[in-house]
């Protein structure tokens, strides 16, 4: 899962304003400690689709609290690619 939670990272580091990448932790909370706003998680769905091959509900996504949580979607939904 490390691959994703670099590639997260780098997500993250290219869409939010003023972010300090050592913060980006599997235990970092999107909205407390990121600081990052809905809008901006919104805003990134179509490049986490598309660097990790997947489909993103956007509301299972704002439901998400923690760093630990989208990657751990991420690697459910990779997992789950092609079973539908």
């Amino acid at each position: 899962m490390n691959h994703i939670l670099d590639g997260l990272i780098d997500i993250l580091k290219n869409n939010a304003v003023n972010i300090d990448p050592s913060l980006i932790t599997m235990d970092a909370d999107i909205l407390e400690d990121l600081d990052i706003e809905s809008i901006t998680i919104l805003g990134i769905i179509p490049e986490v689709e598309e660097k990790f091959g997947i489909n993103l509900d956007p509301l299972v996504l704002l439901e998400k609290s923690t760093v630990k949580d989208i990657v751990n979607e991420i690697d459910r939904l990779q997992s789950n690619f092609g079973k539908d």
